[in-house]
């Protein structure tokens, strides 16, 4: 998979193969020349995401990596081991097993400066300190206030899934707990934080929960707060889980929800393996 990279020709397109990361020019007319890069990982790579300008490697075991088209520069941090993440924008955030939330502002691109290495930073600790496995990053409208406002809607190991905040108004107070709802009994697997909706998945069958949530100005309010919408399963006969409970087969993360966080999402199921029946399910409702 290939995405065009701003403000440059080259055209990169990246393969790991176990540990190790191979990224290559596929417009360069010398297939010698064409590889640009290689990192050796030295651990399995979980995910593998153009963010911008940046490359980077994740592994479940903690180990970040991040290389600049430009300066063509590999930059490895160290962390807790990872079992979740989403990206908005230039953003990157990590859910670890410790229960922390951690951040990565791809666009700034920040180093530390003891050691010139990959900074990240934490933004929240699960108040049960349980891993998070599941993340959602909304960012606000502009018009909402000067600053921003960044929402952030995660799930934990035992089911529990919080809605915290940051805004201006309590900007270096840390981010807010405005939300928790206890409503799962495994682990939830997936979680999506919208316009207007909150949807969570977890591991019993797909079982999935949503709520309708209260924006003021496009922010989320308590006010009547939100409000439950729909519980239903998105039944796979192939989409079972590893003996964890916290890794699902690829059959089971590829349910979806699928579209754009602001507009109307979408589950796709496939009852029996190898069907050529495919069922289109809104991801509000399940109708």
């Amino acid at each position: 998979m290939a995405r065009r990279m701003q403000q440059t020709s080259l055209l990169p397109s990246r393969l790991c193969t176990g540990g190790n990361i191979r990224v290559w020019d596929i417009t360069a007319a010398d297939a010698a020349s064409a590889e640009i890069a290689q990192h050796d990982f030295a651990s399995t790579v979980d995910s593998l995401l153009f963010i911008g300008t940046q490359l980077v490697a994740l592994s479940s075991v903690g180990k970040v990596a991040v290389w600049n088209i430009m300066t063509r520069h590999w930059k490895v941090q160290q962390i807790t081991p990872i079992t979740s993440h989403d990206t908005a924008g230039s953003s990157l955030l990590l859910g670890c097993a410790s229960g922390k939330i951690y951040y990565i502002d791809m666009e700034k691109f920040p180093l530390r400066m003891k050691d010139n290495d990959l900074l990240v930073t934490q933004l929240y600790q699960d108040p049960a300190k349980e891993a998070v496995t599941a993340l959602s990053v909304h960012f606000t409208p502009k018009m909402c206030t000067a600053g921003h406002w960044l929402e952030i809607a995660y799930g934990t190991a035992s089911g529990t899934v919080r809605v915290v905040v940051e805004h201006p108004e309590t900007l270096g107070q840390g981010f807010q707990l405005l939300h928790t709802f206890t409503v799962h009994r495994t682990p939830v697997v997936r979680v999506l934080l919208g316009e207007k909706h909150l949807i969570s998945v977890c591991s019993d069958c797909n079982h999935v929960r949503t709520w309708t949530v209260t924006r003021f100005r496009g922010c989320l309010s308590t006010q009547p707060g939100s409000q439950p919408l729909a519980s239903f399963n998105v039944m796979s006969l192939e989409g079972t889980l590893n003996s964890d409970g916290l890794s699902p087969s690829a059959s089971a993360r590829d349910i979806g929800p699928y579209g754009d966080h602001d507009d109307q999402q979408v589950f796709l199921q496939s009852v029996v393996p190898e069907s050529n029946e495919l069922y289109v399910r809104l991801s509000a409702t399940g109708k």
